[in-house]
């Protein structure tokens, strides 16, 4: 799903391409489970602190709410790859 998302905005790149794009760039920053890595976000944080010649800030306090359990729909937890705004978890196809 993430990468069809990714075919929405670089419409000008083959299926392939974005899935390598996905693979380089996009998937390195999500845990097996599909939360944001908080080790791969804290150096991004701290990067971008030291460009801007600013106090860094922890991740822990911006992806507060990805620590969360993921939320239930219908009585179950809903799967990765699957929209809670779409039934069948392909959104805006649905």
């Amino acid at each position: 799903m993430a990468v069809e998302c990714i075919a929405l905005f670089l419409k000008r790149l083959p299926r392939d391409e974005v899935q390598r794009y996905h693979e380089r760039y996009i998937g390195p920053c999500f845990t097996s489970d599909g939360r944001v890595d908080l080790n791969v976000a804290q150096h991004a944080v701290d990067a971008v602190a030291t460009e801007r010649g600013v106090a860094t800030a922890s991740v822990d306090q911006m992806y507060q709410p990805a620590l969360r359990p993921l939320p239930r729909r219908r009585g179950r937890r809903i799967l990765q790859g699957e929209s809670r705004w779409s039934r069948n978890g392909s959104a805006g196809r649905g």
